[in-house]
């Protein structure tokens, strides 16, 4: 076993390379070893009692993920031959608490074949996230992962990491890439990928009138930045980053003169289009943005204090196409929430948003078809004024029922499920932002065994914590 180092934070990534040499003077007949193979195995012994053993299945084994035998196969390796398989011990340990490790691989052929790697040792660190984005893609939830950008402090020492959850199963990190040292903290995004599988994806972040992007893949990170000719107040989640290298994004300021919304667009070559999208005539107070491809996507944002709503389809090249449409006048609304996966009664998408009134000491949350600025329905979620409740998050499923986290007034969090009553989503002295910071709901895939609303947060400053609220 290679290690390329063998310190870790928490929750990060641990690459390590498997070779398999051949130092006879004859070619040998062996099990096949690859990603998905049965042939080797690993254990593992922590100084505080910890001990597995695991194989590259296991991974699947947690996601309730249930695959026939694989088939036999098998490979010859040549005299001084060497096989090498490429993994991260992460996705297949699950997340590992802070200790020293000893790990040893364990390749098995015929029944019979038996090698040993030599013993590694590793340590696990505290990490310290501070922040953390994560990209929510309803069009393609039930089989693309979360992505989510998130920052660790050491010491004096900021670090951007990738991180990619399994759509399945949130709490199964399928990795946890080290990217870049910031020279500050920053507020970073992943953008939505054209593809699941396409080979690189983009993070990007800004700080006054520079734009930082970073492609991120398999062989690395390019960092570039780009100087932009007004100060970004604020990305709009999520940016979109297609297969050619293309980066789309919208980009807000109220500095400066009139707010305003921006279309920032980076082409491959390198090249920076900047265009103004939408002036508004009070500041922004809350968006939803949802891509249906590269050269389609609909927002939707409240200004002027919530009383107004207003939706802009964008679609072309460069959103040279625009329409705009006055959904709320009058009503102070919030909870913005776009989804482009819902399915009405006769089985034909549209266009949803979700959105809260405040009426009578409820809450009432309403589901709208936006091209048919139609309201579908709404309910009153009741709840005790003492609380003093603000929704955090807002999340729908693909029967388009929303499911919303609330914090009370002492950081408790709350979860309100589509049906039924209100139930607490936070552990007995769990207070945010006290003690837990960035809570978001997360939804499962529909075809896995643990279909349902999860809850993340950071803990303590020290990790990350997930929780199924939900079985759906």
């Amino acid at each position: 076993m290679i290690f390329e180092k063998r310190k870790f934070v928490r929750g990060e990534s641990i690459p390590v390379k498997v070779c398999l040499e051949n130092l006879c003077s004859k070619a040998i007949l062996l099990d096949e070893l690859s990603p998905l193979a049965s042939s080797l195995y690993f254990r593992i012994l922590g100084k505080k009692g910890f001990k597995g053993s695991f194989s590259l299945l296991s991974w699947l084994d947690r996601e309730g993920i249930i695959l026939h035998p694989p088939e036999e196969k098998t490979f010859t390796l040549p005299p001084n031959g060497k096989r090498v398989l490429d993994l991260d011990l992460l996705k297949i340990f699950g997340e590992l608490s802070e200790d020293l490790y000893k790990i040893r691989a364990t390749y098995t052929s015929h029944g019979i074949l038996f090698i040993e790697s030599d013993i590694v040792q590793i340590k696990i660190e505290p990490s310290n996230p501070i922040y953390i984005s994560s990209t929510r893609d309803y069009l393609r939830c039930t089989y693309d992962p979360t992505y989510s950008a998130w920052v660790n402090r050491k010491g004096g020492e900021h670090v951007l990491y990738f991180m990619v959850n399994s759509p399945n199963f949130p709490q199964n990190i399928w990795q946890n890439r080290l990217i870049t040292r910031l020279e500050k903290p920053c507020e970073a995004h992943v953008a939505i990928p054209e593809n699941y599988d396409q080979a690189r994806n983009c993070i990007v972040w800004s700080e006054n009138s520079r734009l930082y992007t970073c492609v991120v893949g398999d062989e690395g990170f390019s960092l570039k930045s780009f100087e932009l000719p007004f100060k970004i107040e604020q990305i709009l989640k999520p940016p979109y980053f297609s297969e050619e290298q293309r980066l789309t994004m919208l980009a807000y300021t109220s500095r400066g003169g009139s707010p305003a919304i921006y279309l920032v667009k980076v082409t491959e070559e390198g090249r920076v289009l900047v265009e103004t999208l939408e002036t508004l005539e009070s500041f922004l107070e809350e968006y939803s943005l949802v891509f249906e491809e590269e050269a389609h996507a609909h927002l939707v944002y409240t200004s002027n204090r919530g009383f107004e709503c207003n939706h802009v389809e964008l679609s072309g090249v460069n959103f040279e196409d625009r329409v705009k449409r006055r959904l709320l006048k009058g009503v102070r609304c919030f909870g913005l929430e776009l989804s482009n996966n819902c399915l009405d009664e006769r089985g034909e998408s549209f266009l949803a948003l979700h959105y809260l009134t405040l009426e009578d000491g409820r809450f009432n949350a309403h589901i709208m078809d936006v091209m048919k600025k139609a309201e579908i329905v709404n309910f009153f979620i009741p709840f005790e004024k003492e609380l003093e409740l603000k929704c955090i998050d807002v999340i729908l499923d693909e029967n388009c029922l929303p499911h919303h986290l609330f914090q009370d007034r002492n950081g408790i969090l709350w979860y309100q499920p589509s049906e039924g009553g209100m139930i607490k989503a936070s552990e007995e002295g769990e207070y945010c932002p006290r003690n837990i910071q960035f809570p978001k709901l997360i939804l499962s895939s529909e075809l896995s065994r643990h279909h349902g609303i999860f809850v993340r947060y950071v803990k303590d400053k020290k990790y990350f914590v997930y929780r199924k609220l939900e079985d759906l």
